[in-house]
């Protein structure tokens, strides 16, 4: 879910956004959580992000670094290099890869857990 807003100051407009075709997709992340570790806040992660191209600048800025599975695999193998990690976030899947539309304002509260929370609304 994304929001954009011609004024910084005003209502901004949720979006959902959501993959093309109905497989998983994979998003580069990062953290610090290890194996046989406690879960805890230094154990946070993040999802990679990368400049937003084509149509989805109009809708945000960023946008995550989508990876095929190839890539994904090779992505989460501790023994990949930082060179190759650099590559493969270069080589991720284009925006095409998704699609988004403006959905109600009511979406914009993280308490709205309606299913018609992903219909499409007519601006």
């Amino acid at each position: 879910m994304k929001w954009l807003s011609e004024d910084p100051r005003g209502p901004k407009q949720p979006y959902y956004i959501y993959p093309v075709v109905d497989e998983p997709v994979f998003l580069a992340a990062v953290c610090n959580w290890r194996p046989g570790q406690e879960h805890g806040r230094e154990h946070g992660m993040a999802i990679v992000t990368n400049d937003a191209r084509g149509g989805m600048v109009d809708v945000h800025d960023r946008r995550p670094v989508a990876l095929p599975v190839e890539l994904a695999r090779e992505w989460i193998d501790p023994l990949t290099t930082s060179e190759r990690s650099a590559a493969i976030l270069c080589a991720g899947l284009p925006e095409s890869i998704f699609r988004w539309h403006p959905v109600k304002c009511e979406v914009g509260n993280s308490r709205y857990e309606l299913p018609d929370a992903v219909e499409p609304v007519i601006n």
